[in-house]
């Protein structure tokens, strides 16, 4: 993985009690789901064997990688640390000197961690895109941060595809 649950918790602001696995899988999801994309595969493969965080890598690990990744565990842990899935169903837990936000204050914290998150990772980007490959030569430019195919159709994560629009809304497919 590209971080350690302990590293989270020591730089964003997941509490030091919060429950390891579900950090640890967030951790990964992070990994798969905004770092996948942002870097390439190949340049995040190389940043992920032990001793390649080194001189530039390093300073691109530390500077850019981190604050990106604890920004987006710390986004989805605010909902799946008090979200349980149970064989009833899913729901929240709730601590009796625990107050839970309302729906609007939720949104408004979601919104703000997410904006966070998205900001780290347009900074790391720039800064691959600013290099051109000059000190990260295993990274390439992917328009979107996602590769497409000829027909300008971008598959999603699960192998189906979405349709492009047009600022009308309309499906290019459709008209």
């Amino acid at each position: 993985m590209i971080t350690t649950v302990e590293k989270v918790k020591e730089l964003g602001l997941t509490q030091q009690g919060a429950d390891t696995k579900t950090i640890s899988i967030q951790i990964q999801r992070c990994q798969d789901i905004y770092l996948r994309p942002a870097l390439g595969i190949e340049l995040l493969n190389y940043i992920l064997v032990e001793g390649n965080r080194t001189g530039n890598y390093e300073t691109l690990y530390d500077t850019y990688i981190l604050p990106c990744v604890v920004a987006y565990v710390d986004y989805r842990c605010a909902v799946f640390l008090t979200t349980k899935i149970t064989n009833k169903g899913a729901g929240t837990t709730t601590d009796q000197n625990f107050n839970a936000n309302n729906d609007a204050e939720n949104t408004e914290f979601l919104s703000s961690l997410k904006a966070d998150a998205d900001f780290y990772k347009n900074e790391l980007v720039k800064y691959l895109r600013d290099d051109n490959g000059t000190m990260f030569p295993q990274y390439t430019v992917v328009d979107d941060l996602m590769p497409k195919d000829r027909t300008g159709i971008v598959p999603n994560w699960y192998g189906a595809t979405t349709p492009r629009f047009n600022n009308r809304t309309n499906c290019y497919e459709c008209e």
